[in-house]
Protein backbone atom coordinates (compact mmCIF):
# COMPACT_ATOMS: atom_id res chain seq x y z
CA UNK A 1 0.00 0.00 0.00
CA UNK A 2 3.33 2.67 1.14
CA UNK A 3 4.65 1.64 -2.63
CA UNK A 4 1.11 3.19 -4.27
CA UNK A 5 1.05 6.16 -2.04
CA UNK A 6 4.45 6.56 -2.82
CA UNK A 7 3.74 6.20 -6.90
CA UNK A 8 0.46 8.22 -6.85
CA UNK A 9 2.04 11.53 -5.19
CA UNK A 10 4.79 11.32 -7.96
CA UNK A 11 2.32 11.33 -10.95
CA UNK A 12 0.69 13.83 -9.02
CA UNK A 13 3.67 15.96 -8.57
CA UNK A 14 4.69 15.33 -12.18
CA UNK A 15 1.32 16.89 -13.22
CA UNK A 16 1.99 19.77 -11.80
CA UNK A 17 4.86 20.44 -12.78
CA UNK A 18 4.49 22.89 -15.89
CA UNK A 19 1.75 25.09 -16.72
CA UNK A 20 -1.25 23.82 -18.90
CA UNK A 21 -0.20 24.30 -22.74
CA UNK A 22 -2.71 27.08 -23.29
CA UNK A 23 -1.12 29.47 -20.13
CA UNK A 24 2.33 28.70 -20.86
CA UNK A 25 1.70 29.96 -24.26
CA UNK A 26 -0.09 32.57 -23.39
CA UNK A 27 3.42 33.57 -20.84
CA UNK A 28 5.62 33.36 -23.80
CA UNK A 29 3.64 34.94 -26.07
CA UNK A 30 3.60 37.96 -23.43
CA UNK A 31 7.05 37.90 -22.99
CA UNK A 32 7.57 38.21 -26.41
CA UNK A 33 5.36 40.93 -26.85
CA UNK A 34 6.38 42.64 -23.75
CA UNK A 35 10.23 42.59 -25.23
CA UNK A 36 12.40 45.55 -25.82
CA UNK A 37 14.07 43.25 -28.58
CA UNK A 38 10.52 43.41 -30.70
CA UNK A 39 10.19 46.86 -30.30
CA UNK A 40 13.19 48.18 -31.29
CA UNK A 41 13.35 44.86 -34.85
CA UNK A 42 9.78 46.12 -35.89
CA UNK A 43 9.92 49.73 -34.70
CA UNK A 44 6.95 51.76 -33.98
CA UNK A 45 5.53 52.12 -37.01
CA UNK A 46 4.96 48.52 -37.63
CA UNK A 47 1.75 46.66 -36.58
CA UNK A 48 1.73 42.96 -35.47
CA UNK A 49 -0.30 41.24 -38.17
CA UNK A 50 0.37 37.18 -36.39
CA UNK A 51 1.98 35.35 -34.54
CA UNK A 52 2.61 31.62 -35.21
CA UNK A 53 3.73 28.96 -33.15
CA UNK A 54 7.04 27.26 -34.86
CA UNK A 55 9.11 24.12 -34.33
CA UNK A 56 11.42 26.08 -32.55
CA UNK A 57 9.15 28.98 -31.42
CA UNK A 58 7.13 31.52 -32.42
CA UNK A 59 6.89 33.66 -36.14
CA UNK A 60 5.82 37.02 -35.46
CA UNK A 61 4.46 39.07 -38.49
CA UNK A 62 3.75 42.73 -39.14
CA UNK A 63 3.27 43.98 -42.52
CA UNK A 64 6.88 44.96 -43.77
CA UNK A 65 8.89 42.52 -41.83
CA UNK A 66 9.05 39.04 -39.88
CA UNK A 67 10.96 37.81 -37.41
CA UNK A 68 11.64 34.27 -35.69
CA UNK A 69 11.79 33.98 -31.71
CA UNK A 70 13.46 31.26 -30.46
CA UNK A 71 12.40 29.61 -26.93
CA UNK A 72 15.18 28.31 -24.79
CA UNK A 73 13.53 26.41 -21.55
CA UNK A 74 15.16 26.09 -18.64
CA UNK A 75 15.52 22.99 -16.78
CA UNK A 76 14.47 23.85 -13.04
CA UNK A 77 13.16 21.63 -9.95
CA UNK A 78 10.20 23.55 -9.02
CA UNK A 79 6.85 23.24 -9.55
CA UNK A 80 4.89 25.92 -11.44
CA UNK A 81 5.13 27.24 -14.80
CA UNK A 82 8.61 26.38 -17.51
CA UNK A 83 10.97 28.91 -17.35
CA UNK A 84 12.05 30.50 -20.59
CA UNK A 85 14.23 32.39 -22.65
CA UNK A 86 14.03 34.11 -25.62
CA UNK A 87 16.25 34.17 -28.78
CA UNK A 88 15.65 37.36 -31.36
CA UNK A 89 16.59 36.31 -35.10
CA UNK A 90 17.03 39.37 -37.50
CA UNK A 91 13.93 40.70 -38.99
CA UNK A 92 13.21 39.18 -42.60
CA UNK A 93 11.47 41.45 -45.30
CA UNK A 94 8.44 39.95 -46.03
CA UNK A 95 8.99 40.33 -49.79
CA UNK A 96 11.72 38.12 -49.21
CA UNK A 97 10.68 35.26 -47.11
CA UNK A 98 8.31 34.65 -49.14
CA UNK A 99 9.61 30.80 -50.43
CA UNK A 100 10.43 29.98 -46.52
CA UNK A 101 8.19 27.50 -45.24
CA UNK A 102 7.68 27.03 -41.54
Amino acid sequence: MKKYLIVLMALASMSFAVLPPFYQTSEEIEAILDSDELASAFGSGEPIMEIKRVEEGYLVKGNRYQITVKIKYIPTDRLGPAKFELSFEEPVSIEHSQNIDY
